[in-house]
């Protein structure tokens, strides 16, 4: 077994940094001795990863810290004695940093998924804190740091491209059973045509957007439904506006307990309607399981979804504009499925990359386990 590699994560819901963390378990596991460090580890996504061979340990939250305390991940590290600490959702797992400074034995590794979000959620001071006890802040092909976070970091800045496991929706059951048990749990018909959004319940995801634009469906053809996959702060919100709109019966919140590559292979479309995102791999892996994604035009999606080729895309904030492109899909098979494999074709079968993700500027994109053999090489030196 290689070496010990630590992830502190807030939660392990349906979203890009949950499933990066557990594609590099799937991809790494039998070269490195994994463990994730979560507040929140009851979820599908969590069960997957400890099935793949990582072990996964519980934080208990606490007042004041929220999913991730500083003196819990302190005795976790103290007993593990791991070689490398990755710190995902900076916003929510920093103070997992303090942990990381107290015991100075482990090297500590920064994501900055969506640089924006971070300084958002954390004072300056405290950031520049953390950026100079990292030993690599990693930023992400395509995105990249902003440059505040550039200058703060130096030569200790990485870019890293995600990657998405080859077996995404290799293994799911067959969609005729999960039409099954929706119908069981939800009252959906069997015969309904269903539409897909999975990810993290948060403001920035414009899912008041979504649940809009399916009562708009509703007037048009009565047989579709939206399927809320995930968990999140927005959760209580969303609901009073689901009721607000009396859209009770056609948009279902599935919670996190589904897991998504199967309602993938049951949906006929997905929608990803975020004003601001960071690598979108809900929408690559649909694209992957050959599933029709309509999404909102964002740099973050560009690469991915050229309108009228690889999907289709709508004026952010046009529900009525998300509407019609859904009724486009459903009412023309032929060509949802022509989008379909066009985008499948950004993919090799085999391979684990983002296909059509551009490279920010002329930088070197470098893999997760590159960046953890420099690190604990350097550690026994």
């Amino acid at each position: 077994m290689g070496a010990r590699i630590l992830h502190v994560i807030p939660h392990l819901e349906w979203g890009s940094a949950e499933t990066q963390v557990g594609a590099i378990v799937r991809r790494c596991g039998g070269e490195l001795d994994l463990h994730v460090a979560t507040g929140r580890e009851g979820t599908r996504l969590g069960a997957m990863i400890s099935e793949s061979g990582a072990a996964v340990h519980a934080l208990t939250a606490t007042r004041g810290w929220g999913d991730v305390d500083p003196l819990q991940v302190f005795r976790l590290i103290r007993r593990l004695r791991p070689s490398v600490v990755h710190l995902w959702r900076l916003e929510k797992s920093w103070p997992a940093a303090l942990a990381v400074a107290g015991d100075r034995s482990a090297r500590l590794v920064v994501d900055l998924r969506l640089p924006s979000q971070v300084s958002a959620w954390l004072p300056d001071r405290l950031q520049r804190w953390i950026l100079r006890q990292a030993d690599r802040v990693i930023a992400h092909v395509g995105h990249g740091a902003l440059a505040g976070e550039r200058q703060r970091a130096g030569d200790r800045l990485v870019y890293v491209e995600d990657v998405v496991d080859p077996s995404h929706g290799k293994e799911t059951p067959p969609p005729h059973s999960i039409r099954g048990r929706l119908a069981q749990q939800y009252d959906i018909p069997q015969d309904a045509r269903l539409v897909l959004w999975a990810g993290r319940l948060l403001s920035r995801k414009r899912l008041r957007d979504a649940i809009w634009a399916s009562d708009l469906l509703k007037v048009i053809r009565d047989d579709v439904h939206l399927l809320l996959a995930g968990d999140g702060p927005e959760y209580r919100r969303l609901r009073r506006y689901q009721q607000h709109v009396r859209i009770e019966d056609h948009v279902h919140f599935l919670g996190t307990t589904w897991d998504v590559p199967s309602l993938m292979a049951a949906a006929d479309c997905l929608w990803c309607c975020s004003q601001e995102e960071d690598t979108p791999l809900v929408l690559v892996e649909a694209q992957r399981m050959s599933l029709p994604v309509i999404a909102s035009r964002i740099p973050a999606h560009r690469p991915f979804v050229k309108d009228g080729h690889t999907g289709l895309s709508y004026s952010l904030g046009d529900r009525a504009g998300l509407a019609r492109a859904t009724v486009s899909l459903l009412d023309g098979p032929p060509r949802a499925q022509a989008l379909a494999r066009e985008a499948r074709r950004c993919y090799p079968a085999t391979d684990d990359s983002l296909g059509p993700v551009p490279i920010t500027g002329d930088v070197e994109p470098r893999d997760y386990r590159e960046v953890y053999g420099e690190l604990t090489s350097a550690a026994l030196q």
